[in-house]
């Protein structure tokens, strides 16, 4: 079986009915993996929150109210999680994964609305950590719309080359 992947900004899990809407709507779906923004989860819910998908899941904590991670894994595929990383500020997710006797690297990322190399600087270190033969990574279009939207000249010639770099790092 092919490993499938979907990503979705589900915009808040904390209200119980929605929750259990979405992931009863994410299983008939029968994704390998959900990658979920903003899911609005603290250290509180998170508990709640993977008991209520029923398989294994990753989250980061942040508040009930923006941002947030998460990485569902649907029972579908037989893997094994081999690393996790979770940014402190809570914008991306790192994991390295077995299946198949393959190592992929998975990463959910929710960048800064504002231009912000130092960002993608920190995301391209801390993939050099993980081993996956492959890297999937979700929310990387939103590299190319910071690009577009970026005017001033300094800020955007240093995004080109942190663009650059990471276009160069994902071919390698």
């Amino acid at each position: 079986m092919a490993l499938t992947v979907a990503s979705l900004n589900v915009r808040g899990l904390r209200d119980n009915t929605k929750r259990r809407e979405m992931f009863t709507w994410l299983r008939a779906k029968d994704f390998s993996l959900y990658m979920l923004q903003e899911v609005h989860c603290t250290e509180n819910t998170n508990p709640v929150c993977s008991a209520e998908w029923g398989y294994q899941a990753i989250f980061s904590n942040y508040t009930s109210n923006k941002a947030g991670l998460c990485i569902l894994f649907n029972n579908n595929f037989n893997f094994q999680i081999e690393k996790v990383f979770i940014d402190p500020r809570e914008r991306f997710i790192i994991c390295d994964i077995k299946t198949n006797e393959t190592c992929l690297t998975l990463a959910n990322i929710y960048p800064p609305d504002e231009d912000n190399p130092a960002f993608f600087l920190d995301l391209l270190d801390h993939l050099t950590d993980f081993n996956g033969e492959d890297i999937i990574i979700e929310e990387i279009t939103i590299l190319y719309s910071i690009w577009i939207r970026t005017r001033e000249a300094a800020l955007l010639k240093h995004t080109k080359i942190v663009l650059k770099s990471f276009r160069n790092f994902l071919r390698n």
